[in-house]
């Protein structure tokens, strides 16, 4: 038989000794508090762990409405849901204030020989995630689930004290550098958000290379400047991200996870299956740098006619599929680079919301597009505004880089630090 490892793959160096076979429950102390006063209600989520209720549960609850069926639950208490631990339905209540959960919660807390900061890594990560699930009884899958008293009576292997809170210390430390990237990168969308509001109001100005003032911008409609080609109807089961000589832009990519300013090289697109005849496609709309490329349908109105623009295609050839509308551009007045930042302006997303129909499904048309007013500038003023806002656009995406790396780190010291 295999010796089992007593000892994480990835240590602080101080720490020498084998960590030691206990039960949790020498480490947990279930808490049974019925409230006493009025306080908030809270739930527990996968994604976020324990949140506020929303809508009419916002207020707090007088006692006799929820003696019954709420507990308290105190900073630093964890809360678990055993029918859906196996998905990491667990998480630590870090607020100083007081809340509720249902009373189907069990709430517990760390004794004196546990660090709360080490169990919320420990007992959310992803080995212990796929422990759960292996020890989870039930007939049905969907129905599966650790109870709380078994739970408790889990033997792992774990730290003392004092190596619970060097790690606990230190991955609160990768933490904390998350937080501060991920609000960088909203402080730059904010930033960026507000410049667009100003630029395309005409707020802010550019001047050329002399620093004279450019010509006042025109009123124009949007068919004026924009040439309107067929696009193809490939569906999901038409395309592949293995094998072809044609890729094919998909309007379910443009609402999900495409640049405003489509660089090639830097997107995942898929190719149209190689079986798939496509002589009959018109050369002549085959994509092209400064194409728009609109999705024509969404289930809400902030998706609807979410387009990207065309600026690198790397001579790879590109077509635009199901649900798509593209447009292209006349270059005389368009400068590349800058519809992708127009079409995101307030003043046309408040149009196209306007000319959007439908019930389940919202979505415009192309007779309707062509007729939405724009303000143009000359196409001198356009480039210059189309790079400074793409060097704020590569901050952010430089920040995202970051918080992905992060992530990753963070992935990886929690499947090494854990035996």
């Amino acid at each position: 038989m295999e010796k089992q490892i007593k000892k994480p793959t990835l240590r602080f160096p101080e720490f020498i000794d084998e960590w030691k076979s206990l039960k949790l429950n020498a480490f947990f102390v279930e808490r049974n508090e019925s409230p006493k006063e009025q306080f908030p209600l809270f739930s527990l989520t996968i994604e976020n762990g324990i949140i506020p209720k929303s809508g009419r549960y916002e207020r707090s609850y007088l006692v006799n409405e929820i003696e019954f069926a709420y507990k308290v639950i105190h900073q630093d208490d964890f809360a678990f849901n055993p029918m859906n631990l196996r998905f990491g339905a667990l998480a630590r209540h870090k607020e100083t204030k007081k809340v509720l959960l249902s009373k189907y919660y069990n709430i517990f807390y760390c004794n004196e020989n546990a660090s709360p900061g080490f169990f919320e890594y420990y007992l959310t990560s992803y080995n212990l995630i796929q422990f759960y699930n292996k020890m989870a009884t039930g007939s049905l899958m969907e129905k599966k689930r650790v109870h709380y008293l078994e739970f408790i009576k889990f033997s792992r292997l774990l730290p003392t004290l004092p190596e619970q809170q060097k790690i606990a210390s230190f991955l609160t430390a990768v933490d904390t550098r998350l937080t501060q990237l991920k609000e960088k990168k909203s402080l730059l969308e904010q930033y960026k958000k507000g410049l667009m509001q100003k630029i395309f109001n005409r707020e802010i100005r550019f001047r050329d290379k002399d620093g004279n003032a450019f010509p006042e911008w025109e009123k124009k409609k949007l068919g004026d400047v924009y040439s309107f080609l067929s696009t193809n109807s490939f569906s999901r089961e038409f395309l592949n991200y293995e094998t072809g000589k044609v890729k094919n832009i998909h309007y379910g990519d443009i609402h999900t996870k495409f640049q405003s300013l489509f660089n090639i090289q830097n997107e995942y697109v898929p190719y149209v299956n190689p079986n798939i005849d496509l002589s009959k496609l018109n050369p002549d709309n085959y994509c092209k740098e400064g194409d728009l490329i609109i999705a024509d349908a969404s289930e809400d109105y902030a998706d609807v006619g979410k387009s990207i623009e065309i600026v690198n295609l790397n001579n790879e050839k590109t077509v635009a599929g199901l649900h798509t509308i593209q447009a292209r551009p006349d270059l005389a007045q368009l400068s590349i680079g800058f519809g992708g930042f127009m079409m995101k302006s307030a003043n046309i997303r408040s149009q196209i919301m306007i000319i959007a129909q439908g019930i389940k499904v919202l979505s415009i048309s192309v007779g309707r597009l062509s007729k939405i007013l724009i303000v143009l500038p000359c196409p001198e003023e356009q480039a210059k505004i189309a790079n400074f806002l793409t060097s704020i656009d590569e901050k952010i995406n430089q920040c995202q880089l970051q918080i992905e790396k992060t992530q990753l780190y963070k992935k990886g010291l929690l499947q090494n630090m854990f035996c």
